[in-house]
């Protein structure tokens, strides 16, 4: 707990839960997947509480940007992967609805909803 009198309430941090790697061969494909090329692009999240906008880049290479996270992406159904480039691993659940990609798990403790930035 962090307590600090400019602090409205005290601040609990929780350990991140760090997902087992997921190779290509131990990979399942269920449901209907995204398709891939929707995914590329700049996103950003719709979030009134962040200080500065929260952005999440996916490159057609593979390569990913999430907010100070750098690294590599892949797409397994609506499982999205990110692997730092110091090998931290977070997979979350994401779906896409006309322009607004719904994305949550991993290491996030609510929804989060990101739009194509401009």
């Amino acid at each position: 707990h962090l307590h600090n009198q400019n602090l409205g309430e005290a601040q609990v941090f929780r350990p991140l839960k760090v997902a087992p790697l997921v190779t290509a061969k131990t990979q399942k494909v269920t449901g209907q997947p995204l398709n891939r090329d929707s995914l590329y692009g700049k996103w950003r999240v719709v979030d009134q509480a962040l200080a500065e906008p929260l952005t999440l880049f996916l490159s057609p290479t593979g390569s990913m940007a999430f907010g100070p996270m750098h690294g590599r992406w892949a797409l397994d159904a609506h499982r999205l992967s990110l692997t730092s480039v110091d090998g931290i691993q977070r997979t979350y659940h994401i779906s896409i609805h006309q322009d607004r990609m719904r994305m949550s798990g991993g290491d996030l403790e609510k929804e989060l909803i990101l739009v194509r930035a401009k």
